[in-house]
Formats: structure tokens, sequence, C-alpha cells
């Protein structure tokens, strides 16, 4: 019976610690360096949800201060590493390592350091395959940004093939109408 209420008591003790760690809300009083510290404290746990849900939040609301921007994006990919989903690693990382190449005084050095450890802790062979991924991405947008200019400049051309020189000569007659006007005022 005593076996009984200690493994009751115990599973009540776990449940609370659990419910503890499972965060939906986060009142608004709380500061960035609070709510930083309770993703952190959520991570080392393994609440990895509530954890992402705290960073998320610290950037939301605190985002536009570059310290806090940093190290919530840094503690993120450090989560996305833990769960081994790396491809979401590799895209925090490389928008940190974007920022710090096109703004390097922005954010805190440190991160920088810290990026490029996390980015080493991807296996080789993820992160080729990610890096892979990416390129073809890349082309493929690419690829589709050339075709739309094209269609854009088939379509401007096509418009121009079908005025009539009747059109043509209209617009060319209000134009130099227009530039007789300004003229005629520059000279007044």
């Amino acid at each position: 019976m005593k076996k009984l209420r200690l493994l009751i008591i115990a599973f009540m003790f776990a449940g609370l610690f659990i419910s503890c760690m499972s965060i939906k809300e986060i009142p608004l009083e709380k500061t960035s360096a609070q709510i930083i510290q309770m993703g952190q404290d959520a991570s080392t746990s393994g609440y990895y949800k509530s954890a992402i849900f705290c960073f998320n939040t610290a950037i939301d609301r605190y985002g536009t201060d570059p310290n806090v921007f940093a190290e919530a994006k840094y503690e993120l990919a450090h989560i996305f590493i833990k769960q081994k989903k790396y491809e979401e690693a590799y895209d925090i990382i490389m928008e940190l390592q974007n920022i710090y190449d096109y703004y390097p005084t922005v954010l805190p050095p440190a991160y920088k350091k810290l990026a490029n450890i996390a980015l080493s802790k991807i296996p080789d062979k993820k992160l080729s395959e990610i890096q892979k991924k990416k390129a073809l991405e890349a082309t493929v947008v690419e690829d589709e940004t050339i075709k739309l200019e094209t269609n854009n400049q088939n379509r401007s051309q096509t418009i121009i093939e079908e005025a009539s020189e009747e059109e043509i000569d209209e617009y060319d007659e209000s134009y130099d109408d227009s530039y007789e006007e300004s003229e005629e005022l520059i000279e007044e």
C-alpha cells in the first residue's frame, strides 16, 4: 500500500512538473531576458515545443533589439539541431550569417561564432544534402524569374505590335504637345 501511495505521489509531481513546462502563454510583463530564460529552461528539460514558443515570443515582442533577436534565433537553431531538424537549423543559421555578412555591426559578434559552431554540428552528409537542395531551389526561383521577365517582355512587344499606327501617332502628338508646353513654361 505504501508503494502505491508513493507511486501516485510521484506521478502527481511528474504531472505537475510537465504541466509547468508546457508553456502556452507568456505574461506581457515578462522581459526579454525572462522569456529567453524560460525558453532555455524548457529546452534544457527537453520541452522543445515550449522552448520554441518562448524564443519566438521573445522575437515577436523584442526582436527589434539585435541582442534579443540574435540570441533567440541562435537558441532556436540549437533546439532544431538537438531535434535533428537540420534544415530548419540551417535556415536560421544562414539567416544570422547573412545579417552578419551584410550588416556586420548590427548583431552582437558572439552569436556569429556560435552560429558557426552550430553549423558545424550538422552532420556533413546532411549539410551537403541541404546545401544542394537550397542551391536547386535558388536555381528554380531564378529560372521562374527569368521566365516571368521574358513573358512580360513578350507581352509588351505584342501590345506594341498590335497598336495601330493611328494610336501611335496620337500618342506621339500628345507627347509633342506636352513637350512644347513645357518648353513654353520654361521660357516664361
